[in-house]
């Protein structure tokens, strides 16, 4: 294998991380799990300042004492970001657990995954012995904080108690009720002599009273008033 491969794969890669911390860090900088992603990123950084110096140093000369001083270094740097994988995947796993922000956790956790297989080629490559996390580490360490989150939205969400319709049968007490036993025939007559009622009185409301004419009073004349009225 070249050996640039893998640290062509670990650039594009922090490229991909630095990204998302540009887009991100103003929105979520203040969650608990970003502190993990800038842990992530900046050692994802020195690792690949660490192989460049490393690679350079070997191409020189294979046994000087700058290219056992890289290779020391590079070592370590594997050795710690190969034992916070499983820190770091728990973090990204809880991002994925909120709903809101579950695309950006499998992000995460796809970037946590190639940055996984490329520290097991940079291993490879150098000939360095190091635990790497396997893959069924990972879904053991991820399972946790996934079933947490549902087991507690679960405790959360009480939908009640399943009640058949026999256990509602059973305990219905009739004394509840109070039945209307008149028959439907004296209900009717009862109704139109109510409304018969009210129609005589709407009756006597509208009946205008009786106006008394008033007569008119003629008044006193002279002579010829009166000869001529009895003309008329």
């Amino acid at each position: 294998m070249d050996s640039s491969v893998p640290l062509q794969k670990l650039t594009t890669l922090h490229q991909t991380l630095h990204l998302l911390h540009h887009r991100n860090k103003n929105q979520h900088r203040l969650t608990k799990w970003y502190k993990y992603f800038s842990e992530f990123r900046r050692h994802s950084q020195k690792l690949i300042s660490e192989a460049q110096n490393y690679i350079s140093a070997r191409n020189l000369s294979k046994k000087s004492k700058f290219t056992e001083a890289a290779e020391v270094k590079l070592k370590g740097r594997l050795e710690f970001c190969c034992s916070m994988v499983e820190r770091w995947y728990f973090a990204f796993s809880t991002v994925v657990a909120d709903n809101q922000y579950a695309s950006l956790g499998l992000m995460l956790i796809g970037c946590l995954a190639r940055f996984q297989s490329v520290t097991r080629d940079l291993c490879d490559e150098y000939g360095f012995e190091i635990e790497v996390l396997g893959d069924e580490t990972m879904n053991e360490a991820g399972e946790v904080p996934v079933l947490q989150a549902e087991q507690e939205g679960a405790k959360e969400d009480d939908l009640g108690e399943i009640i058949s319709r026999e256990d509602v049968v059973e305990g219905f007490d009739d004394s509840v009720l109070v039945q209307d036993e008149t028959p439907p025939d004296v209900k009717s007559e009862k109704k139109k002599k109510r409304k018969k009622a009210e129609e005589e009185i709407v009756v006597e409301e509208v009946t205008p009273e009786k106006r008394q004419k008033k007569k008119k009073k003629r008044k006193k004349g002279d002579a010829f008033d009166d000869l001529f009225g009895s003309l008329i």
